[in-house]
């Protein structure tokens, strides 16, 4: 159980949506899923500070703005990386889920600038 965050757009492919099926690897912000468990507080946390409310409410993709939104995203990421960096003993984990958290936010840029209207579905 945990937080799954998927990203579409217009336009999308058969291939792009199915690649989103990962088998809940935290790794793949790149292909617009993002995953925390609920055993991650801190990544469920950060989940929930980039995408407000009315995404974790609604049952329907719902735009985002990415471009908006990305320096405050990476200073949330900086802080968190600096803090498990500190205080966690996993740091591989704690590397490669911002990782993927910054590859979903360059593919929302990409989709945004190509005006494909990039939305986010949150499932929990």
């Amino acid at each position: 159980m945990g937080v799954d965050v998927y990203m579409s757009w217009n336009k999308m492919t058969k291939e792009e949506k199915d690649a989103r099926i990962t088998g809940y690897d935290i790794s793949k912000g790149y292909v617009g899923y993002l995953r925390a468990s609920y055993g991650m507080p801190e990544e469920c946390k950060i989940l929930s500070q980039i995408f407000p409310a009315k995404f974790w409410e609604d049952k329907n993709p719902l735009p985002y703005n990415f471009k908006a939104n990305v320096k405050r995203v990476f200073k949330l990421l900086r802080e968190y990386v600096a803090n498990a960096m500190t205080h966690k003993g996993d740091d591989i984990t704690v590397i490669i889920w911002a990782s993927s958290v910054i590859q979903f936010f360059w593919l929302g840029i990409e989709k945004q600038e190509a005006k494909l209207i990039p939305k986010i579905y949150i499932s929990h």
